[in-house]
């Protein structure tokens, strides 16, 4: 299952991803408590390892620009995995330390896993013209992001 989530994803990320679950499902493992303190901010928050610029960049070239592709093609677990991994990636972005406590930000990452998930029941129907639909808007969702966010 969980290779089938992260397949679409590039090596690199899948390799982090799976080295993260060994070590994280080891029974009794006293490791896990100090990395969890690790991996909060000051604030208590989730602190992302990744920078935001990098994440984006995998999930637009790795996920988000082959959907169509794969919809065309009749690969609709393919485009089901992806939609559930943007909507993955629309929670992570939300915890973004200098973004997390923004409304406007945050309504655009519910936005865009709004429409994830939106993208992913339309994949599991086969529903091509919804698939194509549902990627339209999320990506005017991530073009009005960027332009408020990102490019100022």
């Amino acid at each position: 299952m969980i290779r089938t989530c992260v397949a679409g994803a590039s090596a690199a990320i899948a390799s982090a991803i799976f080295a993260v679950l060994a070590v994280s499902s080891l029974p009794g493992s006293s490791a896990r408590a100090e990395d969890a303190k690790k991996e909060t901010s000051a604030d208590g928050g989730y602190k992302m390892v990744a920078p935001l610029e990098a994440i984006m960049q995998v999930m637009d070239d790795s996920v988000f620009s082959k959907i169509l592709d794969q919809a065309k093609a009749g690969k609709f677990k393919d485009v089901k995995r992806e939609g559930l991994f943007l909507a993955e990636i629309a929670n992570l972005t939300s915890q973004e330390k200098d973004h997390r406590t923004n409304k406007e930000w945050l309504g655009f990452t519910e936005t865009m896993k709004a429409g994830a998930l939106k993208l992913a029941e339309a994949a599991d129907k086969k529903d091509e013209g919804a698939v194509k639909a549902q990627h339209a808007a999320m990506e005017k969702t991530c073009d009005a992001c960027h332009e408020k966010f990102r490019d100022n």
